[in-house]
């Protein structure tokens, strides 16, 4: 499945490529780099729901094709509801732990290509994103001791895709709705956040 994935966009990106060679090839259009930054709503593939943030900075090569770097965090929540644990010990003491929620976060830095699917003014856009993310784990725990406990899960490979509608503004900005999903494939555990987002780009 992941080999589809890669070659599908490998495939893209190499079309992407050649639309945009030939778009510079028209001298007509003055490259510029902008920012795009947002927030989305992430839904995870275990029913987690958080808010993220993201910022990709890059080039315009053409009227079409925009490539850029791009990073932020997405924080979902785990176990709403609490869950209690009473520990005795030999002596007789008894220790209890309450779990409450568990935050994940998860940092990703990609490479990010978007292309507008047309030259109208609003268009419609595809975005792909390939990189490396890191996850982490915080849980708060309360009872006999208060204390967070801290987890680190390592780091994977992100990929990414998305579509849109881009509204354009006044000098070349433009706020874009869109929707999107990612696979992170870590060291102990795949995941595939949907995500639903607002971005400025200027």
């Amino acid at each position: 499945m992941y080999r589809k994935v890669l070659i599908a966009v490998a495939a893209f990106i190499i079309s992407a490529a050649a639309v945009s060679a030939q778009e510079a090839s028209k001298e007509k259009f003055k490259r510029y780099n902008r920012w795009m930054v947002g927030i989305e709503l992430v839904k995870d593939n275990h029913d987690a729901i958080g808010p993220g943030v993201t910022a990709v900075y890059g080039r315009q090569f053409s009227e079409l094709i925009f490539l850029g770097v791009g990073f932020g965090t997405d924080m979902t929540i785990h176990n709403h509801g609490q869950s209690r644990l009473e520990i005795t010990d030999k002596n007789g003491n008894t220790t209890i732990k309450e779990y409450g929620p568990r935050y994940n976060f998860l940092f990703p830095v990609y490479a990010d290509l978007q292309v507008n699917l047309s030259r109208r003014q609003s268009p419609f856009f595809a975005e792909f994103k390939a990189g490396i993310a890191v996850d982490t784990e915080l849980t708060f725990v309360r009872g006999t001791e208060r204390y967070c406990t801290y987890e680190w899960d390592g780091g994977g490979v992100l990929l990414g895709s998305g579509v849109g509608k881009r509204f354009k503004l006044k000098n070349d900005d433009n706020i874009d709705v869109k929707i999107g999903v990612d696979c992170y494939l870590g060291p102990f555990y795949a995941n595939i956040p949907i995500s639903l987002g607002v971005r400025y780009g200027f």
